[in-house]
């Protein structure tokens, strides 16, 4: 589920820092004190400010993650994404995460809106199974889950280059594995600490509905069987509590020409709920999940 969302930090949080970092296309003062008359400071060419207009970023990146959900066996991956501007629209792809903006957006924007379209494709517990008992409920199937995700981000919250966003999603699965639906809401910050350097942070919490509960986290009198693991019925509710922390840094020393940007970021995810009460979370693993990871990415 949250497989190259946080790894690649780079992605998602480079533009708002590229329009929003702190100048430094002004003269400096003159020395009053000095004889001689000061270099003047090169004014930044308008034109290499690559995120002001339609732009693409793409990066990969490697990441370490909890097998499945729940478990406490951990894999490492590689991840990919991209994420851009054109024609005024914003897109985002992810990992299997694909979104649309539908609404427009100039650069210049103090308080923007979203609403986009989603498309994911995946699913949980559909891999290798580390865990020997867990394997013997067998393998779930991967599946499309689509949905809309809305939100807001203003810009300058705390300081003049800062932004805060708040969002909330709805995903439902369009592939009849269980046919529920999943819920998230998510807050984040972000601020430049220099025209080469940004970080943030986020908070979020994710819900599902029962049937969705019930395909991944229940075991069934076949499965205990099979397993030995007791017998457990899942309920939708509250899913996830997470916390996250991403940087990224632009080593052509400004983010704002665009070139080649390295990031990391971790999150750690608090199980809830029957997530962390089935036997498969409480018996065979943790309900302490992780992502943590990092990446390269080239925009232009």
């Amino acid at each position: 589920m949250r497989h190259g969302i946080y790894v690649l930090a780079i992605i998602g949080t480079t533009p708002a820092a590229a329009q929003e970092t702190p100048r430094q296309d002004t003269a400096p003062a003159p020395d009053v004190t000095s004889t001689q008359e000061p270099a003047a400071e090169p004014r930044r060419d308008p034109q290499t400010q690559v995120f002001k207009g339609d732009y693409i970023i793409v990066g990969v990146g490697l990441g370490s993650f909890n097998s499945y959900d729940g478990s406490d066996d951990r894999r490492l991956m590689p991840v990919a994404g991209a994420m851009g501007r054109v024609a005024g629209r914003n897109f985002r792809i992810r990992g299997p995460n694909v979104s649309v903006d539908l609404l427009r957006h100039t650069p210049d924007q103090h308080l923007r809106f979203r609403l986009s379209p989603t498309l994911r494709y995946g699913g949980n517990r559909t891999g290798n199974i580390g865990d020997p008992v867990v394997k013997q409920l067998g393998k779930l199937e991967s599946g499309f889950e689509g949905g809309v995700s809305v939100g807001a981000r203003y810009r300058r919250f705390l300081n003049p280059y800062d932004s805060l966003s708040i969002g909330a999603s709805v995903r439902w699965d369009l592939s009849g594995r269980h046919g529920g639906a999943a819920y998230g809401a998510q807050m984040s910050y972000t601020t430049p600490l220099s025209p080469a350097f940004v970080m943030g942070a986020q908070i979020s919490a994710s819900f599902v509905s029962s049937k969705n509960a019930d395909y991944n986290f229940s075991v069934t009198p076949e499965g205990s069987a099979a397993s030995g693991l007791p017998v457990y019925k899942a309920k939708g509710g509250l899913k996830e509590l997470g916390v996250g922390a991403f940087t990224a840094y632009d080593l052509t020393g400004d983010f704002r020409d665009g070139g080649f940007m390295i990031g990391i970021g971790a999150q750690y995810g608090r199980l809830q709920g029957s997530a962390a009460e089935s036997p498969i979370t409480s018996i065979r693993g943790t309900p302490n999940q992780w992502v943590a990871g990092g990446g390269i990415a080239y925009g232009f």
